[in-house]
């Protein structure tokens, strides 16, 4: 049994939380769904985000929810980038951030 939703809305991790199920991204190829909403997430864990999205195009992520954190226009490019860059991902949300 794998795992392959994870849901940690409204759980104060940080960006440092945050990028510590960045990195469980990668790691798990089978996770399809990770929603962080709600956990003051900045933009060094979302340019983590796009480096693991950029980086590791064997990950099979297809829902990321990053809505309302702490992220600015300043972690667009890297987001791009690992969209870009990894085709499995369908959807992303940053509303109210």
């Amino acid at each position: 049994m794998s795992l392959i939703q994870v849901y940690l809305e409204n759980c104060n991790l940080g960006s440092q939380g945050a990028i510590g199920v960045a990195e469980a991204v990668h790691r798990n190829k089978y996770l399809k769904v990770v929603s962080l909403r709600s956990n003051e997430v900045d933009d060094e864990a979302a340019k983590y985000f796009g480096y693991v999205l950029e980086r590791y195009q064997t990950i099979y992520l297809e829902v990321l929810d990053l809505s309302n954190n702490c992220i600015t226009d300043a972690s667009g490019e890297s987001l791009a980038r690992g969209i870009a860059k990894n085709d499995s991902l369908k959807r992303l949300s940053l509303k109210t951030n």
